[in-house]
């Protein structure tokens, strides 16, 4: 799995990466059949995540969701700036405008649209 980091405040996030099966176009039910947590460290630049050792076999479309778990050390240097003047601590990923993808605050959340799509990609090997 790889992905870009725009900007992060912490000295480390901790995610856990969740593949899902996809129910009247929206992510359903988890696929996988252990935890795979991972974690972020640069403030900002090109992440590689190895996933080799997980086997991972799926068919048809898949929906990826990351589930931000926790952090380590606040940068106050890397602090984003917002409309209302307050500058908070933030993981954001580099994105495409164009399109839009899924996101939810919490487990009992219903999933929304947002405008963007992370730039994240998986490198993958067709089983015969």
């Amino acid at each position: 799995m790889h992905f870009n980091v725009a900007l992060q405040s912490f000295d480390t996030s901790y995610f856990r990466l969740h593949i899902r099966s996809i129910e009247k176009g929206i992510p359903s039910k988890d696929l996988l059949t252990e935890n795979i947590i991972f974690t972020i460290t640069p403030s900002s630049g090109l992440v590689n995540i190895d996933l080799n050792n997980y086997d991972l076999v799926f068919r048809g479309d898949l929906a990826i969701t990351l589930e931000w778990i926790k952090v380590k050390g606040l940068n106050d240097d890397k602090l984003a700036n917002f409309n209302d003047g307050i500058k908070r601590p933030v993981v954001f990923f580099n994105c495409s405008l164009k399109g839009s993808h899924y996101t939810k605050r919490g487990a009992e959340n219903k999933w929304i649209t947002t405008r963007g799509i992370p730039n994240y990609y998986f490198t993958v090997q067709k089983v015969k």
